[in-house]
């Protein structure tokens, strides 16, 4: 529901960003993030302990120490999406 609120929010923007084939990326760490996941147009699952196996309904995968990492990156591309951004080695 905070994600139908956010969106309708700033639904003037979000169509401005689709209009230039962009999207709406989404991180979150837990299975009550699934239903933001599913509607989102990347997402992004944060596992927190290895311990832990959530079940992310999320496209992509990182460890709790990279999402800045990649935020970083994501920022640098002028906010593309791209699976390379996950790769330390670029």
């Amino acid at each position: 529901m905070a994600f139908d609120l956010v969106v309708s929010d700033i639904l003037n923007i979000r169509n401005n960003v689709l209009s230039r084939g962009g999207g709406i990326l989404y991180l979150g760490d837990s299975e009550n993030d699934n239903p933001a996941f599913r509607k989102a147009s990347v997402s992004v699952g944060v596992i927190s302990d290895k311990r832990l196996t959530p079940m992310l309904d999320c496209q992509y995968l990182i460890e709790f120490n990279n999402p800045s990492y990649f935020l970083e990156h994501l920022v640098k591309n002028e906010f593309i999406f791209s699976a390379d951004l996950f790769d330390k080695s670029k």
